[in-house]
């Protein structure tokens, strides 16, 4: 023997990030608890790379550009403005101020990001998109995807991709909604791309990964969305409950069941092993957050993060154990010495920063919702007091306020009814029918509505 010493080879994780809309907020938390634990920045931790899309590709441009603390902060600051809430639905038929600026999102991309591309990303990069003018013959479904050589870092693009295609276009496409943010078109590509509203199979950018580093040792790690525990599950279909049916059966059943089989997938045919961070909500846990990806709340953000938080402490023992694993394979790659494993107590003040940095952005959106709300109270003032009110003008005021708040669909429905019944046009239209129609009868507009 020669006495020579071969060198540990790291394990390149892959993180696997969930859409879900506001929910996405639940991930940025997880990630937060991740580099205040390690020191180190959440993209320079998964070497493996990161598999995105829906709206988790807008939390990951933000960690691009900055890291998980000032990533959550923004994101709740932004959230009530660019994501619509029920109430928006509400405000554009009833006439008021709505908070939701549909193009927020694609304008702070513009200032993030600029025209880097995907030849200047540091990690590997996976997204799905939809290409909604593609041949029906052929898949809609298309996936963007930067793949490292991970040991000289050179980089691969599979079929349909291009280094030379900017960062912000994939971004915006795969965080665009239907009908609240326009298609995007990615130059480079034909057709015009939207959000796939369903995360992709993260098994696809794993089989392209290992054929470009069939020696690599992998792992992969879902940061997952919530699930309901197991008594919980089981009690979703014994208990009758209306809202156990729109929030749980419609959402997380569905993304239980196929998270499940994806990891089956990735675990048999790759021989790779995926670590399930999900969120997991408890039988006796009635405060969960909801599963509504535009419900922008300060009561729901709240939920998220402490949801998130609960979970991470009731898992400390995996979370500490995939930290150091973060660690040790970090400390390979760049030939750095070893250093003693983290601690509880490491744990601890890690987590309690991060909830004392969730608190501080929920408080601070608080504080700008008040005065959002103050602003929306002195409008349907202006209203009711102008010279020119009408009974339909002090229905349009009472519903703004209600959909300031609730916005149901049954305010906008019920308020616009019976505001459009008091108007002197209803009337003349109530009295036309009544009378033989005369030769030409016009068209007068209420508001979005035409009343003949």
């Amino acid at each position: 023997m020669t006495g020579s010493h071969t060198k540990e080879k790291p394990i390149h994780y892959i993180a696997t990030l969930p859409g879900g809309g506001v929910t996405v907020l639940q991930t940025l938390a997880k990630i937060l608890l991740l580099e205040k634990l390690t020191g180190i920045d959440f993209l320079k931790l998964y070497s493996g790379g990161v598999i995105a899309d829906s709206g988790s590709l807008y939390s990951l441009a933000l960690l691009e550009c900055m890291d998980a603390q000032k990533a959550l902060e923004t994101f709740i600051e932004l959230a009530p403005d660019a994501f619509p809430k029920t109430s928006f639905f509400a405000h554009q038929t009833i006439r008021t101020r709505s908070r939701f600026t549909p193009t927020i999102l694609h304008d702070r991309l513009d200032e993030l990001l600029g025209d880097r591309t995907l030849e200047s990303l540091q990690h590997g990069f996976s997204a799905g998109v939809i290409n909604i003018e593609k041949d029906r013959s052929s898949r809609i479904a298309e996936r963007i995807m930067v793949v490292p050589n991970l040991e000289t870092g050179e980089k691969h693009y599979p079929e349909g991709s291009s280094g030379n295609i900017r960062l912000k276009d994939v971004i915006k496409a795969g965080s665009s909604v239907p009908n609240v943010n326009p298609p995007v078109t990615i130059e480079g590509k034909k057709g015009k791309h939207l959000d796939p509203t369903i995360d992709q199979n993260p098994a696809l950018y794993g089989i392209e990964l290992q054929r470009e580093n069939p020696l690599a040792a992998l792992g992969m790690v879902s940061f997952g969305s919530y699930t309901p525990s197991s008594e919980k599950f089981s009690d979703l279909f014994n208990e009758l409950s209306a809202r156990n049916f729109l929030d749980w059966i419609r959402g997380m059943i569905r993304q239980t069941y196929k998270k499940a089989e994806e990891h089956e997938l990735i675990e048999k045919l790759l021989g790779v092993k995926v670590l399930d961070l999900c969120t997991e909500i408890s039988k006796d846990n009635k405060d969960h957050p909801r599963f509504n990806p535009i419900d922008s709340t300060s009561k729901q953000l709240s939920r998220l993060c402490n949801s998130a938080l609960n979970d991470i402490e009731n898992r400390r023992e995996e979370y500490l154990a995939h930290a150091n694993a973060l660690l040790k394979s970090y400390r390979i790659r760049h030939n750095l010495p070893e250093q003693e494993e983290l601690s509880n107590a490491d744990f601890n003040a890690a987590l309690s920063k991060s909830r004392e940095i969730c608190e501080k952005a929920i408080s601070s959106e608080k504080e700008r919702t008040a005065e959002h709300q103050a602003q929306i109270d002195a409008h349907a003032s202006e209203i009711q007091a102008s010279p020119k009110k009408t009974l339909a003008n002090s229905f349009f005021a009472a519903a703004g306020r209600l959909a300031s708040v609730g916005g149901a669909a049954i305010v906008q429905a019920a308020f616009t009814v019976v505001a459009l019944k008091a108007t002197p046009a209803f009337s003349a239209a109530k009295k036309a029918e009544e009378m033989p129609p005369p030769p030409i009868l016009k068209t007068q507009h209420i508001g979005n509505r035409e009343v003949a």
